[in-house]
């Protein structure tokens, strides 16, 4: 770490710091998720799309948004 400050001193550049403290942490409320969630969570949600699609919640949730809409700038 410290040869990289001293060359990122020579190139003029500063190291960036997040709000946390340490450089590359997201804050003091940020917590990694384990690389295992996330390769388990890909599929469900992917799942989940798929089951969604398959019974015709797309076409539910368009028929929708475009009622609120028309509503909206007072067409219906």
């Amino acid at each position: 770490m410290e040869l990289r400050n001293r060359r990122m001193q020579r190139q003029g550049k500063r190291e960036r710091r997040s709000p946390g403290g340490k450089a590359g942490e997201g804050g003091p409320m940020r917590k990694e998720i384990p690389l295992k969630v996330t390769l388990i969570m890909i599929p469900v949600a992917a799942a989940m799309v798929v089951f969604g699609l398959l019974r015709g919640e797309a076409a539910a949730i368009l028929s929708k948004a475009i009622t609120i809409c028309m509503e909206c700038i007072g067409l219906g």
